[in-house]
């Protein structure tokens, strides 16, 4: 079953959509790989001040993970703070539009 799709975001652009109802503590997918790479699905997640999801390390396989903060609702976009991300990742810029 298809959890996660793109479409146009009220936010930014494109965004990333959830096609069913997620729990809190639901793995979303892999955002970054051990490598540095950026996967192409973590690539779409738009930033707002009042995320429903966030990065986590996994030390094991040393990959960041998006990972619901709380029930999203089928057809919402999924989106992470930007300012608690990892340096070595995008964070919000003087002029950026804050979604709330």
């Amino acid at each position: 079953m298809k959890k996660v799709y793109i479409d146009r975001s009220r936010i930014h652009g494109n965004g990333l959509f959830t096609d069913v109802d997620m729990r809190p503590g639901e793995h979303v997918c892999i955002a970054v790989y051990r490598h540095g790479g950026i996967s192409y699905t973590g690539s779409w997640i738009n930033h707002s001040k009042v995320d429903n999801c966030e990065l986590v390390y996994d030390s094991l396989f040393g990959t960041w993970n998006i990972w619901t903060l709380r029930h999203v609702p089928r057809g919402s976009e999924l989106t992470v703070n930007y300012n608690n991300l990892p340096e070595f990742l995008e964070h919000p810029k003087e002029g950026w539009v804050e979604h709330i």
